[in-house]
């Protein structure tokens, strides 16, 4: 909210990724992970968690060979951590691609990629 009281939406509302009492809307997320020089397309979402209720999960698709760790580091240094809730914009989990899956009107096929990267991951949905 701005100090005039205006709130911007940033993104569709169901997209909204919810990690403990924190909102995030994936789009800056890729915008700012998307200025890494090795990251060509990225697309950002909220995978389940016991805990917290969900994580990030950034799937990239890279120039190079940039390894999750190198990704990573560089994600938090963008990423401030709130002072309240520990909770920081940073992904939990990078899921690299060759290319993403597209639909045939040539967008990312968001509802592919998700499940792709969920099997990737050391998560049980199934327990969620």
């Amino acid at each position: 909210m701005e100090a005039n009281g205006r709130i911007t939406i940033l993104g569709r509302t169901d997209d909204m990724i919810n990690v403990q009492t924190i909102h995030f809307f994936p789009a800056p997320l890729a915008r700012e992970i998307g200025k890494h020089p090795d990251v060509d397309d990225v697309e950002v979402f909220g995978v389940p968690d016991p805990r917290l209720y969900q994580r990030i999960c950034a799937c990239v698709v890279a120039s190079r060979n940039v390894t999750e760790e190198e990704l990573m580091t560089w994600c938090q240094g963008r990423f401030a951590i709130d002072v309240h809730s520990g909770v920081s914009a940073a992904p939990s989990y990078i899921c690299f691609f060759d290319s993403f899956p597209r639909s045939r009107s040539g967008k990312v096929d968001r509802k592919k990629l998700y499940n792709t990267a969920i099997e990737r991951l050391p998560i049980s949905v199934a327990t969620m």
